[in-house]
């Protein structure tokens, strides 16, 4: 259990360190990075190798590009909670019987094992368990990025939406896989409340 919280922080705060990165260089240049590694991940997904070497660093890469790429879609902190609100609300609908569903349900069946390339996996104790997956990582960098440009913090949004995020691993160890996103959604609603109504007003 251990190696898993390890590997589910581990690659969390590594999308958000490379989504900052892409978010401090040129607008262009990010955009063509982050658009080649995206390029990159497709090709994994075509190609399927048989080494978490190589798909769980492409997992963490392609979901900040991608997290990168809609978060420049996002510059305030209502255009963030209507992004996360609605991405919320998708997860929670494929997670209970639309493509996630499918996915894992394939995967547990033996099927065409794409999950291992949609998610980071470790193994332990004898078993491979799926630690985070792409989407949560880009919907985490997207949020997070959106959030600094709307209120120039750095550390506190990312505490906020990784808390959110921990919560759902928490209750998934607990009780079984659940839908990350909208736990990050929760996360994000308690970031704008205590700045709303928690944080003193400036002088």
């Amino acid at each position: 259990m251990r190696l898993i919280v390890i590997s589910f922080l581990g690659s969390a705060v590594a999308a958000l360190l490379l989504g900052r990165v892409l978010s401090r260089g040129s607008r262009g240049g990010s955009r063509i990075a982050s658009g080649g590694a995206c390029i990159l991940y497709v090709l994994l997904l075509l190609w399927r190798p048989d080494s978490a070497w190589i798909s769980n660093p492409m997992v963490i890469l392609a979901g900040s590009s991608i997290g990168f790429l809609l978060s420049l879609l996002l510059s305030s902190t209502a255009s963030v909670l209507a992004f996360l609100l609605t991405a919320a609300v998708v997860d929670l609908l494929s997670f209970s019987g639309g493509l996630t569903n499918t996915i894992l349900s394939d995967f547990r069946a033996g099927g065409s094992g794409l999950l291992s390339y949609m998610a980071l996996f470790v193994e332990t104790g004898g078993q491979t368990h799926a630690v985070i997956g792409v989407g949560d990582l880009a919907i985490l960098t997207a949020s997070y990025l959106g959030f600094h440009r709307a209120t120039g913090l750095d550390t506190e949004p990312a505490l906020w939406l990784l808390g959110g995020l921990s919560v759902a691993l928490g209750l998934g160890l607990a009780f079984g896989g659940l839908p990350g996103i909208p736990f990050i959604a929760g996360g994000a609603l308690c970031f704008v409340a205590k700045r709303k109504w928690l944080t003193p007003p400036g002088p």
